[in-house]
C-alpha cells in the first residue's frame, strides 16, 4: 500500500512539472506573438523604418545628381561637336523635366521655403560716355591704343549705369589667299572698303577702330541684350552686300568677313571683354566665311546658319 502511494505521488509531481513547462512555453509563445503583432502595428517603429528608407532614397538621388553633373561638365567641354544633333533636343527635354521634378521635391522637403527674398537689382540706366578720339587723316581709323583707352571708358560707364554694352570684332576672311592674288596693297584696299561698309551700318553712338592689321573693332555705346543679334546682323548684311574691288579701277573680287561679339557688363574688366570677342571671332573663322558668333558670357553661340 505504501509503495502504491509513493508511485502515485511521483506521477503527480511529474505531471505538475510537465504542466508547468507547457504553461511557460505557452506564455512565451503568446508573448512573442503578441509582441510581434504589436510591433508590426507600432506607429513609431513603422515611422522609423519609413524614415530609414527615405534617407536611403534621398542619398541615392544625390548620388545620381552628382553623376549627372559630372556628365554635364564633360559634355560642356565638347558641346560644339553636338551642334545640330537630335540628342540636343532630348537633352533639353530631359533638362526641363529634371528641373520640374527637383522643384517639386524641394517643395516637398521644405527646401527654400523660408529663404529670404533676394533684393531686386537696380534697374539699368542709360550709358553716358564721351569717346576720346584723336584727329585722324582722311579715312584713317582710330588706332589700337585709342581703342584700349575707350574700352576702359566703356567698362567704367557700364559700372556706373548698371547697363550692358558690347564689343564686335570684324576680320577680313582668308587674307593670305587674297594677298597672293592682289598683293598687300590690294588687300589693304579691300580692307578699306570693309571698314566703310561697317562704318555705314553702325549707330551714331557707336565707334569703329582698327583693332589689328586686318581686324576692326566696334564699341557699342550701350546695347540691350535682346537687341544684340539684330544690331550685329545689320552690320553683317552691310558687309555681305558690299561690292569689293581690288583697286579704284580694279576688277570685282570676292571677299567676306567673320564676326565675333563679346558683351561688356557691369563689374567686368576690359581683358575679359576682349577675350570673349576674340573667342567668338575665332569660332566664326573656323566654321567658314561670313559667320557670326555671339558670346553669352560662358561660351560663343552661333548666330548665323
Amino acid at each position: 500500500m505504501t509503495v502504491v502511494f509513493a508511485d502515485l505521488q511521483h506521477i503527480g509531481t511529474g505531471a505538475a512539472l510537465v504542466a508547468l513547462g507547457v504553461a511557460v512555453l505557452t506564455s512565451a509563445a503568446t508573448g512573442f506573438s503578441l509582441g510581434y503583432l504589436l510591433g508590426r502595428r507600432d506607429p513609431l517603429a513603422a515611422l522609423l523604418k519609413t524614415s530609414q528608407k527615405l534617407n536611403r532614397l534621398c542619398k541615392l538621388a544625390v548620388e545620381r545628381l552628382d553623376s549627372a553633373r559630372a556628365a554635364c561638365d564633360a559634355l560642356t567641354k565638347h558641346a560644339d561637336l553636338f551642334a545640330g544633333s537630335p540628342e540636343v533636343d532630348r537633352f533639353e527635354a530631359a533638362r526641363t523635366e529634371l528641373i520640374s521634378a527637383m522643384g517639386r521635391a524641394a517643395t516637398g522637403l521644405g527646401i527654400g521655403a523660408e529663404a529670404p527674398a533676394e533684393p531686386e537689382p537696380d534697374a539699368p540706366g542709360e550709358i553716358e560716355i564721351e569717346w576720346q578720339l584723336e584727329e585722324s587723316a582722311g579715312d584713317e581709323l582710330p588706332s589700337r591704343e585709342t581703342f584700349d583707352l575707350n574700352l576702359g571708358l566703356l567698362v567704367s560707364a557700364c559700372d556706373e549705369a548698371n547697363a550692358e554694352a558690347g564689343l564686335l570684332l570684324v576680320r577680313l576672311d582668308r587674307a593670305d589667299s587674297l594677298a597672293k592674288r592682289l598683293g598687300d596693297a590690294g588687300v589693304r584696299y579691300v580692307f578699306g572698303q570693309l571698314s566703310r561698309a561697317v562704318i555705314r551700318s553702325v549707330r551714331d553712338e557707336d565707334v569703329v577702330f582698327e583693332f589689328d592689321g586686318l581686324t576692326l573693332a566696334v564699341l557699342f555705346g550701350g546695347l540691350d541684350r535682346d537687341k544684340v543679334s539684330g544690331r550685329v546682323a545689320t552690320i553683317r548684311d552691310s558687309v555681305r552686300h558690299c561690292v569689293f574691288r581690288s583697286g579704284a579701277e580694279g576688277p570685282e573680287v570676292f571677299a567676306t568677313a567673320s564676326f565675333g561679339y563679346g558683351p561688356c557688363r557691369p563689374s567686368e574688366n576690359a581683358r575679359l571683354v576682349i577675350d570673349r570677342a576674340i573667342e567668338a571671332l575665332t569660332r566664326s573663322e573656323r566654321r567658314g566665311r561670313n559667320l557670326v558668333h555671339l558670346h553669352d558670357g560662358s561660351r560663343p553661340v552661333v548666330a548665323t546658319p
